[in-house]
């Protein structure tokens, strides 16, 4: 239910698909990104690292990046407790392929907060 690649909605009032990016943290706390549209030519997204299509999730419908500033660490038991509940429905799980490729690019962000960086690196570890 609060594995990496778990994904659903309702976290935010704009309808964004959020994801679980990493395993929980030494203090259980999960890594949340979410996925925002690509508007070519946007201030906000000129440097978005990784477009995404359709191909790669079936909740894309148009060009899709990760809103990497928007990260942050929310305790496991929220989400959890959110998913269970139905306030936070889920969608279909980010492949393996997704996440490997969304861990790379956060890895390569120069802005990426440590903490952030050592869970991802310890959420590879443990692969």
């Amino acid at each position: 239910m609060t594995d990496p690649g778990t994904t659903f909605r309702g976290y935010d009032e704009a309808g964004h698909l959020w994801l679980i990016l990493c395993l929980p943290d030494q203090n259980d706390q999960l890594v949340l990104a979410n996925f925002t549209s690509h508007w070519a030519g946007s201030t906000l997204h000129q440097s978005c690292p990784l477009i995404l299509s359709k191909r790669d999730h079936p909740w894309i419908r148009r060009p899709t990046c990760v809103f990497w500033d928007g990260i942050h660490l929310r305790p496991r038991s929220e989400i959890a407790d959110g998913i269970r509940s139905g306030a936070l429905p889920t969608d279909t799980p980010a492949t393996p392929r997704l996440l490997a490729r969304l861990h790379r690019t956060a890895l390569q962000l120069p802005d990426l907060p440590s903490n952030f960086r050592d869970i991802i690196r310890a959420t590879l570890a443990t692969a």
